[in-house]
């Protein structure tokens, strides 16, 4: 209150109020105000998402400066106006956000209107379209005289009922509008005949050598006829123009001229308007502008207060603020989140990959385990089963030994042996099956050769076989090396009893398929399609089928058989080719 005071003093001391009143009249008169304070405009106000913080008209920058907005991204209102101190004096205002409005921004709803008015006979307003003007026009060079025309063209659509229509200058609808508007040169046309209506070059009427002349067929209303000027260009005999200036916001002027169209326009038809203008249009008066979604950084909000009529500077005032970014979009706060990002995916990992290392050596645990108890099995079947298997084979001899020749104690005794040795033989196998030290491809691939050769030996059957000596060390589980064993010695049996060979081959196998065990013979073969004999094949193909295996059967008669299984490469083991190195504690 005490700087207004003495602002309102020292404007009295320096200007007077006779002054001001001069200069408004001086305004009227189409000259420059001559008495306005330094800050004749300023910012009243300013709002964040709503919230609203005033301003003195004597606050220095420092303290508007001093107005903080929180971080984010928010809605910007501002008001602003003359200060109080000018009283009733006519000054234009404009407004610019920094780093938003690319350029100055006169005051909203604030233009000049060239305007087309269509009437019936009884004087009823059927329609109307209006041509607004706000700012400064192309050519403007900031007075009339220096300032060039711009052309301009538009269409305007004639409605049902139209008798006549009007054309108006109209210095604007709200009073507060202040500036200058010169339009030349008008012409109406119609749009498809290129009929001419109407046309006015402003060079015939009373005094037209004056601001005060009137154009024939013009005519001046509107609240103050004294804004409405005819323009003589300086140098130009012939060069005039229609125009307003309008220095107050409590008044406002229009041109207007009456043309009859009955009989020459029909209803729908369009006309061509055609002018040439140049114009300096704002506002004056109290105004509020908004902006929405302002993203942070730093503004600065300027207005700017300017002569109606010549849109010289008579004062400016200032806002900067500054909105801060939020911390979670800020470079430090990115770069914690990716490193404690980072972080996190790496203790996942961590987390995820040692948790497949613990069930990993609990799986190997626990297999070694599962082998420690198959080796004791082994070898308790192996040290006492096979124990009293031959000595039960011992006392078959002691009996044949201490029998009489023509006893009939030596027939059993001779059948004892012989289910001693088979069960010698099927102990072997079994042995073989249940000790893991056999879980490998070489180890299964040596003990079917071993025992295809002294199978075939017996039979008298010749027998060879193809087996790689560089087979990788693969692990095959006992369940697979059991099942494999047990079609393997089915296939050697039937090639004993039915197929007559000569010659049986074995062949085995490993590719990234899995593993392939051929049998095959040149014995008499069979016809695939006759009848089925026996369930041998029947057996193999569903033991290997178990397994996810298969068993292929190729004969033709006279051309010998083939047996071929196959195991798939993920079903030989149930550790998916586990290597020795993993078999912690593996025991021979």
């Amino acid at each position: 209150m005490h700087n207004e005071k003495r602002m309102i003093r020292d404007f009295v001391r320096g200007a007077g109020l006779g002054c001001l009143s001069l200069g408004i009249v001086a305004c009227h008169a189409g000259e420059r105000p001559s008495a306005f304070p330094a800050n004749a405009v300023w910012i009243e106000k300013m709002a964040v998402d709503g919230r609203w913080r005033s301003f003195g008209t004597n606050d220095p920058p420092e303290v508007k400066s001093a107005f903080r907005v929180m971080s984010g991204t928010h809605r910007l209102d501002f008001a602003y106006g003359p200060v109080p101190q000018i009283g009733d004096a006519s000054i234009r205002l404009r407004s610019q956000l920094e780093g938003v409005d690319p350029s100055w921004r006169e005051s909203p709803g604030n233009g000049m209107r060239w305007t087309i008015r269509f009437q019936n006979q009884k004087g009823d307003v059927l329609g109307f379209k209006d041509f607004e003007a706000c700012g400064d026009s192309p050519g403007w060079k900031g007075d009339v005289q220096r300032s060039l025309f711009t052309a301009r063209r538009a269409e305007a659509e004639v409605p049902a009922g139209a008798t006549k229509f009007y054309l108006m200058l109209v210095s604007g609808g709200p009073a507060v509008t202040l500036g200058v508007m010169v339009v030349d040169d008008v012409k109406v046309t119609h749009a498809i005949r290129k009929e001419v209506l109407f046309a006015s070059d402003f060079e015939v009427g009373v005094r037209k050598g004056t601001p005060a002349g009137d154009p024939v067929g013009w005519y001046r209303g509107g609240m103050n006829r004294d804004l409405l000027r005819m323009i003589v260009f300086e140098g130009a005999k012939t060069n005039h123009a229609l125009g307003v200036f309008d220095n107050s916001v409590k008044s406002f002027g229009e041109w207007a001229t009456e043309i009859p169209i009955q009989d020459r326009v029909k209803s729908g038809e369009k006309l061509l308007l055609e002018w040439k203008e140049l114009y300096s249009i704002g506002g004056g008066s109290h105004y509020t502008v908004g902006y929405g979604r302002v993203m942070p950084g730093r503004y600065l909000f300027k207005v700017q207060a300017l002569d109606p009529l010549s849109g010289e500077v008579l004062g400016d005032d200032s806002l900067s603020f500054y909105i801060p970014t939020p911390f979670w979009k800020m470079p430090w706060f990115l770069v914690a989140c990716a490193a404690g990002a980072a972080f996190l995916i790496g203790w996942i990992v961590r987390f995820i990959t040692r948790q497949r290392w613990k069930r990993r050596v609990e799986r190997l645990e626990w297999q070694r385990a599962v082998e420690r108890e198959r080796t004791r099995i082994a070898r308790d079947i192996h040290d006492d089963l096979g124990t009293n298997i031959t000595r039960v084979g011992l006392l078959s001899q002691s009996i044949r030994q201490y029998a009489g020749p023509d006893s009939p104690v030596l027939e059993f005794a001779e059948e004892i042996g012989q289910t001693a040795r088979e069960m010698m033989q099927t102990m072997a196998e079994i042995v073989w099956a249940v000790n893991p030290v056999y879980d490998t491809l070489d180890g299964l691939a040596s003990f079917l050769g071993r025992f295809a050769q002294k199978f075939m030996g017996v039979t008298g059957i010749r027998y060879r076989q193809v087996i790689p000596t560089d087979l990788p060390d693969v692990m095959v589980s006992a369940e697979v090396r059991h099942n494999l064993f047990l079609a393997f010695k089915e296939a050697l049996n039937n090639v004993a009893k039915h197929s007559a060979a000569q010659l049986v081959v074995l062949s085995i196998a490993l590719d990234d398929r899995g593993l392939t065990l051929s049998i095959k013979d040149d014995g008499c073969g069979f016809e695939q399609a006759g009848p089925k004999h026996g369930n041998g094949l029947s057996n193999m193909v569903s033991r290997l089928a178990a397994l996810g295996g298969a068993c292929d059967v190729k004969s033709k008669p006279g051309e010998g058989t083939e047996v071929c299984i196959t195991i798939l490469r993920e079903r030989l083991s149930s550790e998916n080719f586990r290597v020795k190195e993993e078999r912690h504690g593996k025991e021979g």
